[in-house]
């Protein structure tokens, strides 16, 4: 196969939406060591077995062919960072990164959508790869979104097509991304030099979304939490798209000059510094006051609302 035919052979498979995964184990010396994967698949339920796929060539590859037990953990949207961190060679991957070991031993990642603890059930070399099946011992699953792959992106996996579609082009159009802050239902609203208020905006120029968002939020001395997709709204008449984000926020740090939280009531809808954010603000705290949070999608002028499940912020 030559080069110009693995290129179209990549972008076919990444057309395959998939979840990103971390898998870990222990080595010789029971150090803990993993590696970023997204092939990674269920193959029966009884026995209950998964499989997980990792390049001959690849320098963790010794170690998991002498491993005897391996863990799976299914990244979720708050772990892009850890993603990149164990898919690059780094000295150690878990310098900053909280984990446990579970009934095998191997390490578990805390904060993930869901894991599993698996022994080795079956090693298999198939082409450049070595197949890992593992026959699971103990697992678990968390109300936190996924971490999704798409199109060489990270993306939230529970999105419909044409939002990826939006997403997945965001760098070819003139697009924001706007951070709906929550403290204990107060809004947090950033006056702007120019006059009227704004949610934060996420950093340009930092690469991975949810990098982007902390950045900005990093200005205010605010970490924000349970950060997930909240409307994407395409301009009808202009190449562009606004992306919105809701998170929560604990008690911290005073706000910085120009910062502060609005109550609901006290919202300032008629001194807001960008069209259509007013209706935003508006309807998400119809939907938190409702229980049910959606995903709004379309123009300034109309869209519809992919519902997802409810999910606590």
């Amino acid at each position: 196969m030559n080069s110009s035919t693995e290129q179209d052979l990549r972008q076919i498979l990444g057309k395959f939406l998939t979840g990103v995964t971390v898998v870990t184990t222990l080595d010789q010396h029971d150090v803990p060591v993993g590696f970023t994967a997204n092939s990674f698949t269920s193959v029966s339920l009884d026995p209950p077995l998964v499989l997980v796929c990792l390049a001959q060539s690849a320098g963790l590859a010794p170690v998991f062919r002498r491993a005897s037990s391996f863990a799976i953990n299914i990244l979720s949207t708050e772990q892009e960072a850890i993603s990149n961190s164990f898919a690059r060679k780094e000295a150690d991957r878990f310098a900053k990164v909280a984990w446990q070991p579970k009934v095998t031993g191997s390490p578990v990642i805390k904060g993930c959508a869901a894991w599993l603890d698996c022994e080795m059930y079956e090693k298999i070399i198939a082409g450049d790869h070595i197949i890992l099946i593992g026959r699971i011992r103990d697992a678990e699953k968390t109300l936190r979104h996924p971490l999704g792959y798409y199109q060489g992106r990270y993306c939230a996996i529970d999105l419909p097509e044409e939002t990826l579609s939006m997403i997945e082009h965001r760098d070819s159009v003139h697009s924001t991304t706007g951070i709906i802050v929550d403290l204990a239902n107060q809004l947090l609203l950033i006056k702007q030099e120019e006059g009227g208020y704004d949610v934060p905006r996420a950093e340009p120029g930092v690469e991975g979304e949810e990098s982007r968002i902390n950045a900005a939020m990093k200005k205010f001395g605010i970490e924000v939490h349970n950060k997930v997709l909240f409307s994407v709204v395409e301009g009808r008449h202009h190449q562009r798209i606004s992306i919105y984000y809701r998170c929560n926020v604990e008690p911290g740090e005073p706000l910085p000059p120009g910062a502060a939280y609005f109550s609901p009531e006290a919202l300032p809808f008629d001194k807001l510094a960008r069209p259509g954010l007013g209706s935003v603000l508006k309807r998400y705290l119809e939907e938190k006051n409702a229980g049910q949070f959606g995903i709004y999608v379309g123009d300034e002028h109309q869209g519809h609302i992919e519902q997802i499940a409810e999910r606590k912020i």
